[in-house]
């Protein structure tokens, strides 16, 4: 059995004796009074000394020893030993523990809660952990949590290799580096037949129609700057028809990007 350190409380201090006859070891023994040596106690194998508590009956051969708080003075287990003439010698241990047993809230760990409202904080958990739970949101986060001193000196190097290597696909809202990223790009191919409305390129694509209503959009030339939707793509021929003509026949090796495609 487990008894706290010191108990103060006297109705835990109670250790159960069972006491028969010496002779058949089966009787019980009734009525029984107890001095001197009779009963012998000893605390984390230290010597045994006489009894300082009290016995109290309880029937059919059961007594019970309530020791004194300093019988229960020291860590580790101790034993209380009945020796008295026609009783079989009976022997109980216990052991002394540093909180208290009957204690149902702390022994009966309820709380360790979710939450962690409960505990007496800031000198166990880390401050940006006190006020919430630990959650996949990690909400409870406080800001600045992260900081440029807390993090590895490659931290710098390893997110920007993790970028550079990121797919880019999905990554095409108008606007953003990933959408610049992903356009599609050409150049204007020599050919008799262009002007300024239908030109040759070296577009690859080869469904026809494929790039109708995309937009054209110069990067380098005399156009540059200028955008105009394409009414036709002929995936033969790799030629585009705008559906307005830019403002000149865009010369060879010009480049564009296809927008909104």
């Amino acid at each position: 059995m487990l008894l706290e350190l010191n108990e103060a409380t006297a109705s835990r201090r109670r250790i159960p004796l069972y006491l028969v006859d010496s002779t058949d070891g089966v009787t019980p023994k009734t009525g029984l009074t107890f001095s001197g040596t009779e009963i012998q106690v000893s605390q984390n194998g230290g010597s045994f000394t006489s009894f300082a508590g009290t016995v109290t009956e309880v029937g059919s051969g059961l007594y019970y020893y309530e020791a004194t708080s300093s019988e229960l003075g020291s860590m580790g287990f101790g034993v209380v030993k009945v020796v008295k003439t026609g009783v079989r010698t009976f022997v109980a241990q216990y052991q002394v523990i540093a909180l208290d047993p009957f204690d149902s809230t702390a022994w009966g760990m309820s709380r360790l809660d979710q939450t962690i409202g409960s505990r007496a904080a800031s000198t166990q958990l880390p401050a940006a952990l006190v006020s919430g739970r630990v959650d996949a949101s990690v909400g409870a986060m406080q800001s600045n949590v992260m900081t440029a001193a807390a993090a590895a000196t490659d931290f710098g190097q390893e997110l920007a290799d993790a970028l550079l290597d990121r797919s880019l696909t999905g990554h095409t809202t108008v606007g953003t580096v990933g959408d610049r990223l992903n356009r599609p790009s050409g150049a204007v191919v020599s050919d008799a037949g262009n002007s300024s409305l239908t030109f040759m390129t070296n577009l690859t694509e080869a469904v026809t129609n494929y790039w109708v209503n995309a937009f054209i959009k110069f990067t380098s030339g005399a156009l540059v700057g200028q955008v105009q939707k394409i009414q036709a793509y002929n995936g033969a021929t790799k030629v585009v028809t705008m559906v307005t003509a830019f403002t000149g026949t865009p010369a060879a090796s010009d480049t564009f990007i296809i927008i909104n495609q």
